[in-house]
């Protein structure tokens, strides 16, 4: 080949060069361009690795934080599973627009007790982002408010349908094999008159007929069907079964009286529509509310006043229940306004040397038929209170030491797998 190169010219030895020049980086381009090539699909596959360990690193991150989560929320239930109100117009908000002061205190439990309660604070540095973008994914759920107020009811009422009083039938019945309305008549089995659900948006209740002496039952609803006294009230079984007649003198087991026991009891009975003989009768049917509540036993419950409370009442109710009465009248004069972030008015300074609850808390437009009831600010007031004796109660300090501790298993990563 050399010899060749010297027996050619020298253009002719520079065109070879030439081609051999190119053809050298034709080579060593297409040589660099795989290996590149090369490069880059491994660096490809090596992020496109790293995106698929890092998405299953997070999905296992999320994996183990949602078993904290369910097992703090699980925790957080057990410590307040919410709140249970009992009561009649007052429970049941008449005048204040469809805001009682249920709605006040679930909105301060929010604020000062669950929405604290953040994730994102405890998990490691490199999970925060994850938790931050699914941050409702671990909030806390709202506290349950369980309503059982109604206007217009009578204390015996309200306590039947509770079951602090047995409801009983008065007279025989007997319930057709198929799901057909049936008459029924019942009362509390002290005999009170009672007349369940003609007030309020309720218009039917679960009920189970228990014969306690056989055993025998049927499960069904009633409904009223007339509104005038005496309310007549019809019972039509759940599902078809034998034929079965009652007698007079059945239990009725309301489906109210099993529920929401475990909740924090407030019982706010105004007694405007009767039920009772005496403030000291009164005060016991309060008493029977709560006793069948699991955290009345622990101390954790609380009772509210009346707006036109006496003295005399007022200084009973304190006897009686002692750091767990609220005297609603006394408050509501003295510090209502001020927690409403409302300036009195001529007519408020009129009636507050008296010890009255001040106009602009007072439901106005019904105060001719409903003469004891308050308005939207008024229970919003009442709501803010009642969350500051439950305070007071320490019921928030245990609550408080429960998320506590399930903070601590998110900082810890403390999970069963």
């Amino acid at each position: 080949m050399f010899r060749k190169l010297r027996e050619m010219g020298p253009k002719s030895v520079l065109v070879v060069l030439a081609v051999f020049m190119v053809i050298f980086a034709i080579v060593a381009g297409v040589v660099v361009g795989t290996v590149e090539a090369k490069q880059a699909t491994a660096a490809r596959e090596n992020n496109e690795q790293f995106r698929m360990d890092e998405a299953k690193r997070e999905r296992a991150e999320l994996k183990r934080l949602d078993g904290i989560y369910e097992e703090a929320k699980e925790l957080s239930h057990q410590a307040m599973p919410g709140f249970l109100l009992l009561g009649d117009d007052l429970t049941a908000a008449v005048g204040g627009n469809k805001t009682d002061y249920g709605l006040a205190l679930q909105q301060m439990v929010s604020d000062y007790i669950l929405n604290p309660f953040r994730f994102e604070d405890a998990v490691a540095s490199e999970f925060k982002r994850i938790v931050h973008t699914n941050e409702k994914r671990y909030a806390l759920p709202v506290v349950t408010i369980a309503r059982y107020g109604v206007a217009g009811e009578s204390t015996a009422t309200t306590l039947s349908m509770d079951g602090a009083y047995k409801i009983v039938l008065t007279e025989p019945v007997t319930v057709p094999a198929g799901c057909y309305n049936v008459r029924i008549s019942f009362q509390s089995e002290r005999g009170d008159y009672i007349y369940p659900l003609v007030g309020g948006n309720k218009r039917n209740e679960q009920v189970l007929l228990l014969d306690e002496e056989t055993g025998t039952r049927v499960a069904g609803t009633i409904q009223p069907v007339t509104s005038s006294d005496p309310i007549e009230y019809l019972f039509v079984r759940s599902e078809a079964g034998e034929e079965t007649t009652f007698p007079a003198g059945t239990r009725m087991v309301t489906r109210q009286s099993q529920e929401n026991r475990e909740m924090f009891p407030i019982v706010w009975l105004s007694g405007m529509n009767g039920g009772y003989d005496s403030i000291d009768e009164l005060i016991e049917q309060n008493l029977a509310l709560l006793e069948d509540k699991e955290l009345y036993a622990e101390g954790y419950y609380l009772v509210i006043g009346r707006i036109d409370s006496t003295a005399a009442e007022e200084a009973a109710f304190e006897a009686a229940f002692g750091d767990h009465y609220l005297n609603a009248r006394e408050y509501l004069n003295q510090y209502g306004l001020e927690a409403a972030g409302i300036t009195p008015t001529s007519a408020d300074r009129a009636v507050l040397p008296t010890g009255a609850v001040p106009v602009s808390l007072r439901d106005l437009n019904n105060i001719s038929r409903y003469p004891y009831t308050l308005n939207r600010a008024g229970y919003i007031a009442i709501g803010r209170e009642v969350y500051r004796r439950i305070e007071a109660l320490g019921f928030f300090d245990r609550v408080q030491g429960v998320l506590d501790d399930a903070m601590a298993q998110v900082a810890a990563g403390a999970v069963e797998e």
